[in-house]
């Protein structure tokens, strides 16, 4: 649940990510004539844009977080699981957090998000729509930070070694994360 408390300023920095190209109209239009819209695929092409074409917004991230302040941060995407997601995946990396445990928190999102997607069931249903078809928009697909985190592993190795090939950030700016981060 976001609450921020009432005393704190807050600075609103927009940092625009859209990966794929998504048209809820068109996805009805397809489910009413029993199209298939492939669901999976397309998280997948998206998870894997958020990483490789948008680097630059994530370097401005990493920058704000370095700097304490501008602590604490909440970042935040319209749904709070994808864009939120992966550039939370991209923190806890850099922090040595094991796949594992990013997984388990990404997931985390479809309990938090579960009271949403319910409204967003009985509106779709009272209209006629089949939901079990748009389902997998309204989830933290499991599978595609798996596949994010197989990319930021196999194609870069580490955190560090991604900024310095997509967008390069200084090793100051990377150990003041932590430092600002982490209580060691």
């Amino acid at each position: 649940p976001d609450r921020l408390p009432a005393e704190i300023e807050i600075q609103y920095v927009r940092l625009p990510i859209k990966a794929g190209e998504f048209d809820f109209s068109t996805a009805l239009s397809l489910l009413e004539n029993d199209e298939v819209w492939p669901v999976g695929d397309f998280m997948l092409k998206n998870y894997e844009s958020y990483l490789i074409d948008f680097a630059d917004i994530w370097k401005t991230i990493f920058e704000l977080i370095a700097d304490k302040g501008n602590l604490p941060l909440l970042f935040h995407c319209t749904a709070g699981k994808d864009r939120t997601g992966a550039c939370s995946a991209l923190i806890l990396k850099h922090l040595k957090f094991n796949d594992k445990l990013i997984i388990e928190d990404h997931q985390a999102s479809n309990h938090y998000i579960a009271p949403i997607v319910e409204g967003i069931k009985q509106k779709l249903q009272e209209k006629g729509e089949r939901y079990s078809k748009l389902e997998p928009f309204f989830h933290a697909p499991k599978n595609a930070m798996e596949h994010f985190l197989t990319i930021l592993n196999n194609d870069f190795g580490s955190v560090k070694r991604y900024f310095e090939q997509k967008a390069p950030l200084d090793t100051n700016t990377l150990d003041a994360i932590k430092s600002n981060l982490l209580h060691l």
